[in-house]
């Protein structure tokens, strides 16, 4: 989703403007970006909010806002070499388990639920600064969010690009990490819990 933003839990407006600025348009380099539209606000034009965002000049930028069934995102995750999503905030972060299982390491913010599987062997974990959340849903008074900066941003993605060997060691990690998340094994520990009680 990209629903209000730059009050935007995914933070996918810094995540644009720290690759436009990194890469210049000579760089074999491009970044595929999914947006889902069911979360769309209805005040909010990512269209206009792109033009204003994104240079003249820049490397490839891919946007994709169509509707993706399940079974094709294997092969949209497998467009990449790494899963870029800086969000400010996760429960679980499903999307990031989806990637590790398609063999992708991970830059994400070192905040939020998906620590319980992302970690420095199989991903790059950005640092940030803890702030009230923007978004103004009552289901977030009182919660802080993760925020970090383009610099860092930058930083990860730079390193990502330029150290392919680091990416294939990362990709392994994290293949072997998603599986000890599978539905069946969260199952059978699920189902473990609920005898013991």
């Amino acid at each position: 989703g990209w629903a209000q933003g730059n009050n935007d839990r995914k933070d996918l407006h810094l995540l644009i403007k720290a690759f436009c600025e990194e890469f210049s348009p000579t760089e074999e380099v491009k970044l595929l970006v999914k947006i889902n539209n069911a979360y769309q606000h209805p005040n909010f034009d990512y269209n206009q909010a792109l033009h204003a965002l994104v240079p003249s000049s820049h490397a490839e930028l891919v946007f994709n806002s169509e509707t993706v069934k399940t079974e094709v995102m294997p092969y949209l995750y497998a467009q990449a070499d790494v899963f870029c999503c800086i969000s400010r905030a996760e429960a679980f972060g499903l999307t990031y388990l989806e990637a590790m299982a398609c063999g992708l390491p991970c830059i994400a913010t070192k905040y939020s639920g998906y620590l319980d599987f992302l970690n420095d062997e199989n991903s790059w974990l950005i640092d940030g600064e803890m702030k009230p959340a923007t978004d103004q849903n009552p289901l977030y008074e009182g919660i802080n969010w993760c925020f970090t900066n383009v610099n860092s941003v930058r930083k990860a993605l730079r390193n990502a690009f330029q150290n392919k060997d680091l990416v294939a060691q990362k990709a392994k990690k994290s293949l072997e990490t998603s599986q000890n998340f599978t539905w069946k094994i969260s199952a059978q520990k699920l189902k473990k819990i609920i005898e013991e009680v």
